[in-house]
């Protein structure tokens, strides 16, 4: 009877698994036809079509999304499925090579620029686009914008255009620049956590929002002179562009309500009032419109979708010489990390091929970050020097922002260019440590176990008892030797006395302008300035421009991230927690510090997005 009832058992467990698995293959089918679809969509979508620019086009630029320094095509597949974000990207770079070739092409008649989704971007890109739209009115061509709603940043693109257009009740929304974080102090102190803030630097505030209960009074003056700075190049701009008063864009600013007022509520018609929008058109009355405005009377309305239209313009230069482009983008973290952010090993290992490459004779780096890790960043820097060893020129080109880690990168290069309005400095360090015990005591958990010295848990960061004097002091001694080292690496790349690079370091900030006068970058410029200057130090007049990236994975390499993922399922997952937006931010945010030793090149006033 024994043996009969093992036998029940044994075949009762093989035939509820043989269900489940039964149950389970149309699910697994689902998905691999899903993965397949997919993958097949992303390979046939990216084919080549054949593309002719008509006469009389007008090129369109659909501004949907965030701005951004690298293209979508170059992500690894398995960032498609697994980034955490799937906003909509503009290329930067793309989108003013469109703007540029199409001033001196024939074809193309005008330019309608489509604000509606725009989401915005760094004040760096937003004038740089501006100023480019500006040349390519010099023409004679026209540019024309349109948007249900004008936000601030789609506003300063738009005031640009020949004619700026909105929905009748859309209108100009100008907000000026706030910036606000949540300040965790008190909340730690509730759950007894303390927070053990090591920073070095007077204005180094990247994490002052967990050690204090609101902005300090240095954070406060610094970000107010940014903002002030930057808002005023802002405003001129778009009063020369528009050829209104000055001061105008401020009246309206803190007069928004009263103007409002004078038109009834009505947001369109304050904006044509106040002259910040010309007209006020439907959708479905738009094609008419540029027709009947813009046409003549037997031309057809003829529309290039810019990202289309360079398709037509693709011409490899050939050359036996290269300058190397690397890009710097994101939070700069440890170990090999996906799209989105600049891992130490992954751009390290992007400098080796330009070390191995013997045809490439330069090197431009991007950057566009708030910086990150230390051991990251010093990873990076430890590559450009092995190639500054080859006398290979080195030009950096700072985006929107390149600060702490990015501009610890930038310092040891050879010339460095910044955008106009480029956010850049923030020399020193960030680091904290969690002093956790109260909170473990309230909760009932308690750790013991033994230890061979104070200096065993060196380099945690969550501590389950208060962590001894001594291994703060060791703590607060590395980074004060860190700290020091930044101020040395400045000092001997832009050939500065410590002196002056202690007064202009500290963690402050600064607006490219006033980094020029500092002697922290050499020339204000764009990409295009930094390549032939590259091209000057290198000696060469021939050549071709190479982006270098990583090589993607195969199919092979996004198995274990699926398998990874799907177990994550069964654990408590924190994107699933109903949390405050800003505290889930805090969250996300934490996944990218990283650092071996809990010490960042961190900028926490560079997260600056109009």
């Amino acid at each position: 009877m024994k043996i009969l009832k093992k036998i029940f058992y044994i075949l009762n467990i093989i035939f509820k698994n043989l269900l489940n698995f039964i149950f389970f293959l149309p699910k697994l089918f689902t998905v691999l036809i899903i993965l397949i679809a997919i993958i097949s969509f992303i390979r046939f979508s990216s084919l080549e079509k054949s593309i002719n620019v008509e006469d009389n086009s007008i090129l369109y630029i659909p501004m949907e999304g965030l701005i951004t320094e690298e293209s979508n095509s170059n992500r690894d597949i398995t960032d498609f499925f697994f980034q955490e974000t799937n906003t909509p990207q503009i290329d930067f770079h793309l989108l003013l090579k469109a703007i540029k070739d199409a001033k001196e092409d024939n074809q193309i008649k005008g330019i309608f620029i489509d604000l509606s989704k725009f989401l915005g971007g760094y004040p760096a890109e937003l004038v740089k686009i501006t100023n480019q739209l500006n040349d390519f009115k010099k023409s004679g061509k026209f540019v024309l914008s349109y948007s249900d709603l004008y936000s601030q940043s789609a506003y300063l693109i738009a005031s640009a255009s020949s004619e700026i257009i909105s929905y009748p009740s859309g209108g100009v929304l100008l907000r000026g620049f706030s910036s606000k974080r949540i300040f965790y102090k008190d909340f730690f102190e509730k759950i007894g956590l303390e927070v053990i803030n090591l920073s070095e630097g007077q204005f180094k505030t990247a994490f002052e929002n967990l050690t204090l209960s609101s902005m300090s009074d240095d954070d406060r003056q610094q970000r107010l002179s940014l903002f002030n700075s930057i808002w005023k190049d802002i405003t001129i701009l778009i009063e020369e562009n528009r050829n209104i008063n000055s001061g105008k864009i401020n009246e309206y600013l803190t007069n928004f309500d009263n103007i409002l007022a004078q038109n009834d509520g009505d947001w369109g018609k304050a904006s044509v009032s106040y002259e910040l929008v010309d007209n006020l058109v439907k959708r479905s009355d738009l094609k008419k419109y540029i027709e009947e405005k813009y046409m003549s009377e037997n031309d057809n309305l003829n529309k290039i979708d810019y990202r289309n239209y360079l398709k037509t313009k693709e011409a490899s230069k050939e050359s036996i010489n290269s300058i190397a482009i690397i890009n710097i983008l994101g939070p700069i973290v440890d170990g090999d990390q996906a799209f989105g952010v600049a891992s130490g090993n992954n751009i390290s290992s992007l400098i080796n091929k330009v070390i191995e490459n013997e045809s490439i004779k330069a090197l431009v780096l991007r950057i566009n970050t708030p910086g990150g890790s230390v051991f990251a960043s010093e990873l990076i820097r430890d590559a450009l020097l092995r190639l500054k060893d080859k006398k290979i020129p080195i030009v950096t080109s700072m985006g929107g922002v390149a600060a702490s880690g990015g501009y610890w990168v930038a310092s040891s290069t050879d010339y460095i260019y910044a955008e106009n309005l480029s956010i850049t400095g923030s020399i020193g360090v960030a680091s904290v440590i969690f002093n956790a015990e109260e909170a473990y005591n309230k909760i009932g958990l308690n750790e013991d176990g033994v230890s061979l010295s104070v200096f065993s848990e060196t380099n945690k960061v969550i501590y389950s008892q208060k962590p001894d004097d001594r291994l703060i002091k060791l703590n607060k001694l590395t980074i004060k030797n860190i700290y020091e080292k930044f101020i040395d690496v400045v000092s001997k790349g832009r050939n500065l006395s410590t002196q002056k690079v202690n007064n202009i370091a500290k963690g402050q900030v600064w607006v490219s302008k006033d980094a020029l006068r500092l002697n922290l970058i050499d020339e204000i410029g764009s990409l295009e300035d930094a390549v032939k200057k590259a091209s000057l130090l290198a000696k060469i007049d021939e050549y071709k421009v190479e982006k270098i990236h990583e090589k993607k994975r195969s199919f092979l390499d996004f198995i274990p991230r699926i398998v990874n993922e799907i177990s994550n399922k069964n654990s408590i997952y924190i994107r699933n927690v109903d949390l405050d937006f800003r505290f889930k931010a805090l969250i996300r945010d934490i996944k990218n510090y990283n650092d071996p030793k809990g010490l960042y090149y961190l900028c926490g006033n560079c997260s600056l997005i109009m």
